[in-house]
């Protein structure tokens, strides 16, 4: 395919959800928790996205967002070894509130495996020793049929998981931040990264533009 006319918009930006608030009925013989939108609004939620489209207005060839809460960076974190108690072993949350959510129209290419057009939910898997990390990308549609919060995210079904490459971060963030970008020439080869803390993970992705 020439490229020659397609060029390439990021947007990293942030949007708002509202806060839930909780209620209870008591009406069944069993309790039931409900949570509702209130009318508190917050800006922690996120969103970093990538679109491809041709600069002679034939129209777009597709693009890919992920969406995200900004869970806070905590001191206490790098205290007595809370942090590997957070992650080793676990496949843990990837944000906060709400799942964290990579919508696509093109097929992507991650971790040598195909990712067809649609929305995915979004892990982090760390091994036991600590050595190896792993980006999870969960099947959304069985999620949600299973009714699972990401704060079940360990009973989620997992479709793959793919490697991620590990480093300190140059600046230390107080809020999780996650960013798609095309630090290389070819068009179809991206990156998601994602800091929390000083903690860096890195994930290449490979676009199958058509």
């Amino acid at each position: 395919m020439n490229y020659k006319n397609i060029f390439v918009l990021s947007f990293f930006l942030c949007t708002s959800v509202l806060i839930a608030q909780k209620g209870s009925d008591g009406s069944d013989e069993r309790t039931i928790e409900t949570s509702f939108d209130g009318p508190k609004i917050y800006d922690d939620r996120a969103a970093s996205r990538l679109l491809y489209r041709y600069q002679d207005g034939k129209g777009p060839l597709g693009q890919l967002v992920v969406s995200y809460g900004r869970p806070q960076w905590k001191d206490e974190y790098n205290e007595s070894g809370a942090f590997d108690h957070l992650t080793r072993g676990k496949v843990w949350r990837l944000g906060k509130d709400f799942w964290t959510v990579l919508d696509t129209s093109i097929v992507l290419i991650i971790g040598g495996h195909n990712v067809v057009p649609g929305d995915y939910y979004l892990g982090i898997h760390r091994s036991s020793d600590g050595s190896d990390w792993s980006l999870a990308v969960i099947d959304a549609h069985q999620a949600r049929k299973l009714k699972l919060d990401s704060a079940n995210i360990e009973q989620a079904p997992i479709l793959f998981k793919a490697p991620a490459v590990y480093e300190e971060a140059n600046k230390a963030l107080d809020r999780l931040a996650i960013t798609l970008s095309r630090p290389s020439k070819p068009l179809e080869d991206i990156v998601l990264a994602m800091v929390w803390g000083n903690h860096k993970l890195s994930v290449p992705i490979k676009l199958k533009l058509e």
